[in-house]
């Protein structure tokens, strides 16, 4: 055991007596500033429907009429089987619907209504993200006269095809085409978000409505047969309807322009609504009794399409995002997503930001999907402490969700605080104008753009009530410098590092953490203040992950966050300056770490050398036996970036930033070995050709269609902000582009012996001698949903195909060669071989062929194999 092992090892049981006087200190309301009993009713959001409904993002169907209740359930074998929208659809002939006192020739077609928690209308899947009210229930439901059979020809989600850009934001659908003269209908859909679901602490307290809640709809895209909208809410158990009626996708930006309906439910009247299973969500408008209603109990939220008039015709219904406000009545507390002291009068988180906190927030505030405020753009997605820097060294280390979050530059720093600061309905403090009338919202800006984007000066509200970056003197004012009990050779878990004598855990030590101490704006390319010291112990800059050093002022691995907020309308706080008994560090945009040349590879080399290909028999192809690891990628990616190759994503542990499913889901460690996620197909093609530059090979991937410009930066993939007719109308004024056809197509040097993606014809080559009957044979070479316990696990660490490959199925789903994919070509690629939540059963099978992933997205369950 090395020494640092040792201490290491000794330290901890240390932690675990210290930890447990933590824990009761946090216990305890007078330490956190809040009296016994104390409860405070606030205006907050309790449903932000509306983040990337699949696969981190992409917001991909496996088709167009599969995504409502969809589920994955055990079949036989214990093998997972999926359940369709198709499948669930039920009819009747008990209802009469034309009147005509024979109710045999009549069909009603529903997707039955249910507010089981266990039979949401939203997917419950392991690809689906339910983790901020992204689950929604109800049911649908076709009146249809004359006819033994009815359908909805578009039942889901709908398939890639929107508009500007190839943006990833994808719409719900509900369709009927149906024109015969003689087969009238009426259709009707219910959407419901329920307590369980509720955020900022709406899902355990008393929720009520007062004259500044609201609800919100986003409609943007096919109004089409509709006759209206209402709104839904039920109050204790009891649903109400509102007399209001909504119309349009669009009439402030056209057809093609989106519109958020919005209601304030306390300024409205309401009638009693009693839908019931299987299908009567239909509502008697005319015989409706409407009144004003106090809301003391909310329980539930929603709205309610139809279509009354017993007529043919055709009815297309799109819809995106849902959100509501309402006042929730609950313990005082400074923060409904960190652990906080009051010291003084300012709050300030205990620990460092966890990265499983972070990446939450980060997952809810950058979609472009939103109802009632844009959402975010940010630079870097985050890392696992100090992962980096182990996987540089080469060392197989293991991290947990609630380590420091690392590698994030300040900006995404000041944006994922005014995202939280949002989340939370606190207001924001960081903003782009003296004035304070704009958000600071972007880090990075889609590419889209013509007009190069620059970073705006950034101007804090010292009265804001949001969360911020702590100054110099209110971080010295809970530091405790004697504390030095952490270090190791890695970073922990932000709550296990030792208290200090206020309750503050990692100060110092564990990661250095940014001070604002800049004045009242941080202007582009200003310096930056850290304290407290690292894991390490040793001064900044003194060491490296890359042995070329790094370049801190993008993110580093010893670099993470603490935030602190005051009550509003506070002060500007004292100015005070570091001394040098606290640890600090100053970086600037220039600053360059200490190199390592001992580590530093000399191309040309078979570096890494556990990166071996396997030949294929008989073919004419070689692939990597096993996926690409986060060491393999994380080394190779050093040296790139120190040769003249960007990248837009740093790579991830396998499935670090998966969001889980299941109530027992766990999200255990990662480690090192675990295969590279987090990455754009533009990231895998700068890395593949820096690996062929490396060992001395032609790359494959070029810039230019003549193949003179090897492809060496990535592209840089970033939404929208912006509603479909926003954008649609910017691009008719020149001010945006299609970024597949203009700014970054890759070409192909055929012949060339560097390394590349395999095509899906090669792997599924592969795929022809992987035989097996029943989960057990399954287990020992495949983890997939039915095998893997939804996570990633080191590469290689099962059994080898008859080719000699590791993990061809499960794990991570691998990056295609293959980009011309139809209407969508350049856009996207295939992934191949299943991810650890896809199903066995299911992997290439028809139902689920269409495989697509944007080449700009990034995902927990997609990796890369090397081809030659």
């Amino acid at each position: 055991m090395h020494r640092s092992d040792q201490i290491f090892h000794v330290r901890g049981l240390l932690f675990r007596k210290k930890v447990f006087f933590l824990v009761a200190v946090s216990l305890c309301p007078c330490f956190s500033g809040v009296k016994a009993g104390e409860d405070e009713s606030v205006n907050v959001r309790i449903i932000e429907q509306g983040i990337e409904h699949q696969r981190d993002g992409d917001g991909h169907a496996y088709a167009i009429a599969s995504l409502h209740r969809y589920k994955a359930l055990k079949g036989e074998n214990d093998l997972y089987e999926p359940i369709f929208a198709g499948k669930d659809f039920k009819e009747f002939h008990d209802f009469d619907v034309d009147g005509d006192g024979n109710p045999a020739n009549d069909t009603v077609g529903c997707m039955p209504f249910s507010l089981d928690k266990k039979n949401p209308m939203s997917p419950d899947a392991p690809f689906y993200d339910i983790n901020f009210g992204q689950r929604w229930f109800g049911g649908a439901t076709i009146y249809h006269a004359n006819t033994n059979d009815t359908t909805f020809t578009e039942n889901g989600m709908n398939d890639f095809e929107e508009g500007m850009g190839f943006q990833p934001r994808r719409n719900w659908t509900l369709f009927h085409e149906i024109y015969e003269p003689f087969r009238p209908w009426r259709m009707y859909q219910l959407a419901i978000w329920q307590k369980f679901d509720f955020m900022n602490g709406g899902d355990k307290y008393k929720v009520s409505f007062d004259e500044n809640s609201r609800l919100a709809y986003l409609v943007m895209r096919y109004y089409m047969g509709i006759e209206g909208f209402r709104f839904v809410v039920r109050n204790g158990d009891k649903f109400y309807i509102s007399e209001k009626v909504f119309k349009g996708a669009g009439p402030e930006l056209g057809d093609k322009g989106g519109v958020a309906h919005t209601i304030y439910p306390a300024k409205e009247k309401w009638a009693e609504y009693n839908p019931s299973a299987p299908y009567r969500i239909d509502f008697d408008s005319k015989n409706a009794k409407f009144a004003d209603l106090k809301f003391d109990d909310v329980s539930a939220v929603g709205w309610y399409m139809f279509k009354d008039s017993l007529i043919c015709g055709y009815l297309g219904h799109k819809w995106y995002a849902f959100e509501a406000d309402a006042v929730v009545t609950r313990p005082k507390k400074p923060s409904w997503h960190l652990d906080m002291a009051k010291i003084g009068d300012a709050y300030i988180s205990k620990t460092e930001v966890p990265y499983e906190t972070w990446r939450k927030i980060h997952r809810l505030k950058r979609s472009n999907t939103f109802v009632l405020q844009k959402n975010y753009t940010f630079d870097e997605y985050g890392d696992l402490g100090s992962m980096d820097y182990s996987a540089s060294l080469g060392r197989d280390d293991k991290f947990s969700q609630d380590e420091p979050v690392t590698g994030i530059t300040l900006h995404d720093m000041l944006a994922w605080c005014n995202a939280l600061s949002e989340a939370e309905s606190k207001e924001p403090c960081y903003y782009i104008d003296p004035e304070f009338k704009e958000k600071f919202r972007e880090v990075r800006r889609s590419m889209l753009f013509i007009e190069p984007f620059k970073m705006p000066e950034v101007f804090v509200k010292w009265s804001a009530d949001g969360y911020r970056i702590p100054t110099a003197s209110e971080l010295i004012g809970v530091s405790d410098v004697s504390d030095r009990s952490d270090m190791s050779d890695k970073t922990i878990p932000a709550a296990k590092a030792t208290p200090n004598s206020k309750g503050i855990c990692g100060l110092p030590g564990n990661v250095w953490e940014p001070v604002w101490d800049c004045g009242d704006s941080f202007k582009p390319g200003s310096d930056i203040l850290l304290f407290g010291g690292d894991f390490t112990g040793k001064s900044g800059g003194s060491l490296s992950a890359s042995p070329w050093g790094d370049r801190p002022y993008g993110g580093n691995w010893n670099i993470g966050l603490r935030v602190l907020r005051r009550e509003k309308g506070g002060g500007k706080p004292a100015d005070t300056k570091a001394d040098s008994s606290i640890p600090n560090w100053k970086i600037s945009a220039a600053t360059l770490t200490t190199a390592d040349p001992s580590r530093q590879w000399q191309a040309p080399s078979l570096e890494p050398e556990s990166l071996v290909l396997a030949q294929i028999p008989g073919e004419d192809f070689s692939l990597g036996k096993t996926e690409v690891s986060f060491i393999q990628w994380k080394q190779v990616f050093n040296w790139a970036v120190a040769h003249g190759y960007e990248f837009d994503h740093g790579g991830e542990m396998g499935s670090m930033s998966y969001w889980g499913w299941g109530e027992d889901w766990k999200a255990g460690e990662h480690s090192t070995t675990e295969p590279v996620t987090g990455i754009s197909h533009f990231d895998a093609m700068v890395w593949l050709n820096a690996l062929s530059e490396l060992r001395g090979k032609t790359p494959v991937y070029y810039h230019d269609k003549a193949c003179k410009k090897i492809y060496k930066k990535s592209y840089a993939f970033r939404p929208l902000m912006m509603w479909l007719g926003e954008h649609s109308q910017l691009s008719e004024e020149k001010k945006l582009r299609y970024w597949y056809k203009e700014t970054d197509d890759s070409f192909v040097k055929q012949g060339a012996d560097g390394y590349r993606l395999p095509s899906r014809s090669e792997f599924e080559e592969c795929l022809k001698k992987l035989k097996w009957k029943n989960l057990a044979e399954l287990a020992r070479f495949a983890r997939t949903l039915d095998t893997s316990n939804l996570r990633t696990s080191p590469c290689g660490s099962l059994d080898a195909d008859p080719n000699g490959l590791f993990d061809m199925l499960g794990n991570v789903s691998e990056m295609s060669h293959d980009t011309d994919l139809g209407k969508n070509k350049g856009c996207v690629y295939e992934r191949l071989g299943g991810g650890f939540f896809d199903m066995a059963g299911q992997i290439g099978k028809p139902a689920t062929k269409s495989r697509e992933s944007s080449r700009g997205l990034i995902y927990p369950d997609t990796g890369i194999r090397v081809a030659q």
